[in-house]
């Protein structure tokens, strides 16, 4: 489990062969690794038994529920969660929750810094009561690879950013293009925006005026359309991609750009 941790922040199926490596290990039905909030990114990974590995990037509802409520009982200073009967059970969860559950084995993934950073668990156990300790060995290595992670998404979210506007660059665009807006081709606007006037800006009142210019319709840009897909691809050129919104409500939206960017003395072509 350890090796298969080490790169698991590059490689997501060796984090799927460790939570099933611990599975055929304790015996158990269920592992989950979940990853709460956005600083390690926010993930849940599982492994079921009769399903296989998946990985989501934010749990369902009732699986968030389920570990909110373990993330409190863990903040309250409680060093792990043993439950093999639904009375424990019920200690943190209602009557009824989740009735697939039998028995439920949980332990905290603590940072450097003595902060939550994972939740690691096994549902329907058929091991003894060493289960909870061979939980607990794994931790630093789970620990490690949420550092891990963290750094490696650091590293490409500074890759993928202008440095000027904080928008994605044409390396981010250039990949979106292929592998995450397919998905959205049902119904997707593609938003091109050039700024008019940054070659006279930058040769008559030099190129700071002309960076405030580009952070400005930068800033607009991000406040007028809620969507991650936000590029500069150019120096004066930025693209939106609007999913699932509509014709209408996309020239809508164009046009509360140009008129708020107007007042603010810049125009663009749309």
């Amino acid at each position: 489990v350890d090796k298969l941790l080490f790169n698991a922040h590059e490689r997501k199926e060796n984090m799927d062969l460790a939570l099933e490596k611990i599975g055929s290990m304790i015996p158990a039905e269920k592992v989950r690794f979940w990853i709460p909030g956005q600083t390690y990114g926010g993930s849940l990974f599982s492994w079921d038994k009769g399903q296989g590995r998946k990985e989501k990037e934010m749990p369902g509802k009732e699986t968030a529920e389920h570990m909110g409520r373990l993330l409190r009982y863990f903040e309250e200073g409680n060093g792990e969660f043993e439950a093999r009967d639904e009375k424990t059970l019920q200690t943190i969860f209602s009557e009824g929750f989740q009735a697939d559950m039998h028995d439920l084995i949980a332990v905290p993934v603590k940072d450097m810094d003595g902060m939550i950073c994972g939740i690691l668990e096994c549902c329907n156990t058929a091991g003894g009561s060493g289960t909870a300790a061979l939980l607990k060995s794994m931790k630093f290595s789970f620990s490690m690879f949420c550092r891990n992670l963290k750094i490696h998404m650091e590293i490409g979210e500074q890759r993928d950013r202008d440095v000027l506007t904080d928008l994605y660059n044409r390396n981010r665009y250039e990949r979106d293009l292929k592998e995450d807006l397919p998905k959205h081709i049902e119904n997707l606007a593609c938003i091109y925006i050039d700024v008019n006037g940054l070659h006279e800006i930058n040769n008559t009142e030099g190129h700071d005026q002309g960076d405030i210019m580009l952070k400005t319709v930068a800033e607009e840009i991000r406040n007028c359309f809620a969507t991650e897909y936000l590029y500069r691809t150019g120096g004066d050129e930025f693209i939106v991609f609007l999913p699932e919104k509509g014709e209408t409500k996309a020239k809508l939206l164009c046009g509360e750009l140009e008129k708020k960017l107007s007042e603010k003395g810049y125009h663009i072509s749309v």
